[in-house]
């Protein structure tokens, strides 16, 4: 009787040790933030999807591109470009027979808006020319010239008093906008020269090769020899790298102008492989 009952105890503990042994443990459930990189976002960092890295607050990651480095001012006045009808590209397409086609002008373009500061303040337009069957120009036929294999002209129309005026060399700006009296008209002035860029709070990419300390924002400085101002210039054509370099530019008031400086600044490895011609 006492042996049956040791027995009964026994079998009962065993049960009840298997049961424990089987069930699971009671744990809190955790949570996550998932970003579009699959990854747990932390609470109080934002995540960049593509990269996964912390957004920065203050600084832009890419190079933002503006007409200068001062504050915004007057904007240019308007042009009249309805002799010029827009095409399937989006550019103002001026016909041979048309006011702008008879100065020469293949297509029009508004003008980088960091010449807002010239003076005299006239309605403006870049008036871009091709040469005849890919004819290159000589200098004194532009103002500056972009493309690669197939150059593009660049020349300016300016607006007076209901007449197209033509700017088709840097000759010709001299005239119109010289003397050059204020660091602003030297910038703006600049710009219209060389066509290069002004840059103004670079967000400084972190991908990028740099070759200077710190890609300062463009400006204008009023020295012994004129107005220094320092713009940029992309190298587009031929195969990569595909270099920004610091230029310093020299504007005289009577509207010489002359590059005295050329830096490399930064490359996009990721334009390594590219080749535009």
């Amino acid at each position: 009787m006492n042996r049956s009952i040791t027995n009964l105890f026994g079998l009962i503990f065993l049960l009840a040790l298997t049961a424990c042994s089987a069930a699971p443990l009671s744990q809190p459930e955790a949570t996550f933030t998932t970003s579009a990189i699959g990854y747990p976002a932390p609470n109080t960092t934002e995540l960049v999807p593509a990269t996964g890295y912390p957004a920065p607050e203050a600084a832009s990651p890419v190079p933002i591109v503006t007409s200068a480095a001062a504050t915004p001012a007057a904007e240019i006045p308007p042009f009249d470009q309805s002799s010029c009808p827009v095409d399937d590209t989006g550019r103002h397409v001026c016909p041979a027979d048309s006011p702008l086609g008879q100065l020469g002008c293949s297509w029009i373009e508004d003008p980088n808006p960091g010449l807002k500061d010239l003076e005299p303040q006239n309605p403006l337009n870049l008036c871009w020319v091709i040469g005849a069957g890919g004819q290159r120009l000589p200098a004194e036929e532009y103002v500056y010239r972009k493309g690669c294999m197939l150059p593009q002209y660049a020349r300016f129309v300016v607006q007076q008093s209901g007449e197209f005026v033509l700017l088709k060399s840097r000759d010709d700006l001299q005239k119109a906008y010289a003397p050059i009296t204020s660091e602003k008209e030297a910038l703006s002035y600049a710009l219209a020269a060389t066509g290069f860029q002004a840059i103004s709070g670079f967000g400084a990419p972190p991908n990028y090769r740099y070759f200077i300390d710190q890609v300062k924002d463009s400006g204008a400085v009023l020295t012994d020899q004129g107005y220094l101002v320092n713009l940029y210039d992309y190298r587009l054509c031929g195969c990569g790298p595909h270099t920004t370099f610091a230029v310093d530019i020299l504007v005289k008031a009577d509207g010489t102008v002359d590059e005295i400086g050329r830096t490399p600044a930064y490359e996009d490895p990721e334009q390594d492989s590219l080749c535009v011609d």
